[in-house]
Order: structure tokens, then sequence, then C-alpha cells
């Protein structure tokens, strides 16, 4: 499948944020310089420009736009000034994006209608600036006009020529983008759930079925990403059915590890499309002697343990005469060693004859 083709499989999603930062120009007579001036305060004013109200009050904007960031790139690589994502996705994100919307019309109309108020607040939060804030306040209305979002979708179709060369090239990179995207997010894994430790907690399998559903929207991209989907999904369902209590213990805890070091390495991920390499092998490898050692000796001892009853049963039946009730006493011999006697000697002490009336 050519790089073009694989474009007719993505759609770019642009997004517009426009967020006023709270702030208008610093002019000099803002400023009290000479004897008897000071300088702003950093709360108030900045390089050049100065607050004229709580920046607090604009966080949700700035909220929402991380968290429509943060959807795409769930789903989708950067790409022209957007996001590119899988077309089957387009409905699923268009649907986040429109709930995103609708709060951050809501987070406008709010901060909109209390403006004024935002305003007086500030000043008597900073008495001093008041009228270098009351001179940059600017009218609600371009207050307005200045706070906003909207999104765009569409789809590339190439122009003939060294311009479909030159997207051609951008297309190529998107895969090559992606698996050092995985990569870097397998590192970080390891660092944070692995390295060092002989268990992981069961809520790690969460940060890896989000790598796995990412790769397998756009594992049309590059060869190697179908068979990384297969090793995701081989990791996940170590998880299945294999945990002690919160954790994920030897020697299940190895084979997510051995996986994780697979997809923490380019050249392993081609390894291990190329069957030069596999999980089990990895986790041979990864696995400490004393713990594989362990593993041995406790399947071990459950055999062992195992003959040993049976044996036991098998000597109490070749003890036992046939006929079960009709046994001698002699025979209960067998079972019952050193039994003791329930029978007790009665010791009556010597008593003067004037103790023993009083015992009587």
């Amino acid at each position: 499948m050519s790089n073009i083709t694989h474009l007719e499989r993505l759609c770019v999603f642009h997004l517009d944020f426009d967020i006023w930062s709270g702030q208008t120009r610093l002019f000099a007579s803002d400023l009290k310089l000479g004897e008897g001036g000071e300088i702003p305060s950093e709360k108030v004013t900045q390089l050049g420009s100065k607050r004229i109200c709580d920046p607090q009050r604009l966080k949700d904007f700035n909220r929402l736009k991380s968290e429509a960031r943060r959807l795409l790139t769930s789903h989708g690589m950067p790409f022209m000034n957007g996001f590119a994502v899988p077309a089957q996705k387009v409905q699923e994100i268009c649907d986040e994006l429109d709930r995103i919307e609708r709060d951050f019309k809501d987070a406008k109309d709010a901060f909109i209608s209390g403006y004024s108020a935002a305003i007086e607040e500030w000043i008597n939060d900073n008495p001093e600036y008041e009228d270098a804030i009351r001179a940059g306040a600017l009218p609600q209305s371009e207050v307005e006009r200045k706070i906003g979002f909207e999104y765009e979708i569409f789809m590339i179709q190439p122009v003939e020529g060294e311009k479909e060369k030159s997207l051609s090239r951008k297309a190529e990179g998107l895969g090559g983008d992606l698996l050092d995207e995985v990569t870097q997010q397998a590192q970080d894994f390891f660092i944070k759930n692995l390295s060092g430790k002989d268990r992981c907690g069961v809520t790690t399998k969460l940060s890896l079925k989000k790598i796995r559903d990412k790769v397998d929207g756009l594992s049309f991209l590059n060869g190697n990403l179908v068979p990384l989907v297969d090793l995701l999904d081989q990791t996940l369902n170590v998880y299945e059915g294999n945990a002690i209590g919160r954790s994920i213990m030897a020697p299940h805890f190895y084979q997510v590890l051995a996986s994780v070091l697979i997809m923490g390495d380019r050249k392993k991920i081609e390894d291990y499309a190329n069957g030069a390499v596999t999980v089990e092998s990895m986790a041979d490898s990864v696995t400490p002697s004393d713990k594989s050692s362990e593993i041995t000796e406790v399947a071990e001892t459950e055999t062992d343990d195992v003959s040993d009853i049976e044996d036991d049963i098998d000597r109490f039946f070749s003890q036992t005469p046939e006929g079960g009730s009709d046994s001698s006493e002699d025979d209960s011999e067998l079972y019952v060693k050193d039994k003791p006697s329930l029978e007790k000697e009665v010791v009556i002490p010597d008593f003067d004859d004037d103790d023993e009336s009083a015992f009587f």
C-alpha cells in the first residue's frame, strides 16, 4: 500500500482555540519611577503587560484546550499543524469535541457575565494599582471576541507532481513517528512500573491498553505496527486470571517485563516482527536464576507432596485387614501407638489422728 493510499484512511483535525490572557498592554504611565517610585508587583504586571483580572478565572479554558489535545493525541499523530487520526475514529472524536465545545461555551458565558465583577474584585485585591487596572480594562464585547473554540476536519487530496512526493514523505514519517512514540512510552512505563521490581500492579494494564488501541488504529502506517498490536494483545492477556491480590508476580511479571523491553527498542520491535525475538526467549533472559529455581522447586515440592499422600494411602490400605469392622484388638495397635491410660492411681495421703478426723 502506497503512502498516498495511507492518507486516504486518515482524517486531519484542526483545533482553533482563542483564549484571552486576561492581560493588556503596560504603558509608561502605569509605572511610578524616580524618587518615591516602586517596581510594580509581579502579581499584577509582567514584561510589557498588566493583568486586569485574576488569571485563575481563565483556567477552565486552558483545561479544556489540554483535554481536546489529549483526546486527539490518544488516537492520532501531529500532522500538518493538526492531528491525523484513523478515519473510522472520526465520529467518536467528534462526539467528544462537541462535548468540549459545549463546556467551553458554558465557561465563556459564565466568565463574560461576571467580567465586571472580576475586575472590581481584582482591584480590591490590588488597590495600589487601581488606576492602572481601570485604564487597561477592555470592553466586555471585545473580551467576548477574544474567547472561542471551534474545530475543523478534512481529508487530504494531494496534487500531482513534486507536492505529491513531499506529502508522501510526510505520510511515510507518520509510521516512524508512532514507533518512536511507542518506544518512548514503553521506556517510561518500564522506569515507572517495572525497573528494580519483581511485581507490578494490575492497574498498569490500563496504560498498555491505551498504547494498544492507538497503535491498532494506525497500524496501516508501518509494517512493524501490526506485529506490535499482537505483542500488546499478548501482554494484556497475561493480566487475565494471573493476578495475586492486586499484583502480577513471577513468572507472569517477567512476561510483562519482556514485552515492555521489546516495545522499548526499535530494533527489538523489528526482530519481533521478523520472528528473531519472542516474548518467551526474552522472558527467559530477564528472569533471575533464583526465581527460575524457585518456581521449579515449588512445582517439584507440589509433586512430591502428592506422591507422599498417595504412598500414605497405599500403606494405610495395605495394613488394614479385609472385613473392616471384624478386625481384632491386636490389629488396632497398628494405628494407635503409646495409647495413654485413662485410669489414674488414687493416692491417699497419710494423716495424723487429729488430721484424719478433720478430713472425713
